[in-house]
């Protein structure tokens, strides 16, 4: 939800709002969520050349530039079998256009494991998309463990929930597309109710 130049975040479907800000300047004119895929966000100004993104945290990065025109209105859709894709319209007719990658955890199968562990992602380096696997054992007090994996950027800032669900004892792997952030090392954490681990990583573009 946008009010004027302020975008507003509920979690408890409209009973309270939050702000979460939105760096740049002029009306708010469009707005497009994935809130169902980590609450990726997009929304653009009036009379602004740039689409900005984030994760509904109240961290924003510019995800495109546009060379020319102004941004009317972005939009997301879903096409069968295929990622999102994203639009935004600009005032001189363009359309910008890209695919929005979208992050999902999967069992890899095998066997059970008998520990908890987080591996390095990989690449390392990586631009833009990087895997990070970690296992979940069996559990004899309950079929499935409360499991979040998080990205934090070097100043400690949650920038991305990759995880945060409840999983059955196995094996997992989760992509992170790093597209709409700068360079730089980033930290990646681990956490159920008896496991955390911590593990860094470089993006490099």
């Amino acid at each position: 939800y946008c009010g004027g130049n302020v975008i507003y975040r509920t979690t408890d479907y409209g009973s309270n709002w939050t702000s979460i800000g939105g760096p740049g300047t002029g009306l708010i004119v469009g707005v497009a969520g994935l809130s169902m895929w980590g609450g990726n966000l997009w929304y653009v100004r009036s009379g602004s050349p740039v689409i900005y993104f984030g994760y509904g945290t109240g961290v924003w990065f510019t995800s495109y530039t546009a060379p020319a025109g102004t941004f009317r209105h972005v939009t997301t859709d879903r096409v069968p079998n295929f990622p999102f894709l994203g639009y935004a319209v600009r005032s001189n007719g363009g359309i910008a256009f890209t695919w929005v990658f979208v992050e999902g955890v999967n069992n890899t199968g095998g066997e059970i494991p008998d520990s908890y562990s987080l591996s390095q992602n990989y690449p390392n380096p990586f631009n833009p998309v990087t895997k990070i696997r970690f296992d979940i054992p069996s559990n004899v007090k309950r079929e499935t463990s409360n499991v979040k994996l998080t990205i934090f950027d070097i100043l400690g800032r949650d920038v991305a929930t990759l995880v945060n669900e409840k999983l059955t004892p196995g094996g997992y792997s989760v992509n992170w597309d790093a597209s709409a952030y700068p360079s730089g090392v980033y930290f990646y954490r681990l956490q159920t109710e008896s496991f955390t681990q911590t593990m860094k990583m470089v993006l490099i573009k």
